[in-house]
């Protein structure tokens, strides 16, 4: 499965989740490579990699959106996983041009939610799959109901698992993911490859 993970908005978790979602697709023993399409940032999955070196179980590799084009038929992997860069639309667009799924990353205010919707409309344009997973989000605050509820009633769909606000997951850049940071990760990682894997 490619899974192209996706914002036009910075600061929404998309580096995390896509690490995230990697990290748990590969603990079950799965060949999983991690492309990231948005190295030049700082913070990005290949400096992630760079600093967890051989704590992170997955393969991290640098791409322009052409070279992935060019690379993906020749990847030899369960899993690819996308880390697509929220400013070069037509970066993200070949992304989910290649995915059978995107992945939206959406934190629960109404800034987030507003970028999510345009990246699901580009999605939708293609016919690849789309969902919304929300990130940080808190327990006990109705925010992250709400917008689950607004999105469904637009018609898109939100995937069940969601990425918590916790200290553990923003300080787990650059390092490898314990089981208690990679748990909501794994129960993404499990939701999609049930719903969204194609058959044979």
């Amino acid at each position: 499965m490619i899974v192209a993970v996706a914002s036009t908005k910075g600061g929404v978790g998309k580096t995390t989740l896509a690490v995230g979602l990697a990290e748990a697709l590969a603990a079950d023993g799965a060949a999983v490579v991690l492309l990231d399409l948005d190295a030049q940032a700082e913070g990005s999955s290949d400096d992630w990699a760079e600093l967890a070196g051989d704590d992170l179980v997955v393969t991290v590799a640098t791409a322009t959106a052409v070279e992935m084009t060019r690379a993906l038929p020749k990847i030899a992997a369960d899993h690819i996983v996308i880390d697509t860069p929220p400013a070069d639309p037509s970066a993200t667009a070949a992304a989910i041009e290649a995915a059978d799924l995107v992945l939206v990353a959406s934190g629960p205010r109404s800034a987030d939610v507003r970028s999510a919707v345009r990246v699901l409309h580009v999605a939708a344009d293609t016919n690849t799959p789309v969902a919304v997973t929300l990130t940080m989000t808190r327990s006990g605050v109705a925010a992250a109901d709400a917008t689950r509820q607004a999105l469904t009633d637009l018609g898109w769909a939100v995937t069940e698992a969601t990425i918590p606000m916790r200290e553990r997951i923003h300080q787990s850049f650059g390092n490898g993911l314990t089981p208690a940071v990679l748990a909501p990760f794994a129960a993404l990682a499990v939701e999609i490859t049930a719903t969204y894997t194609k058959e044979p």
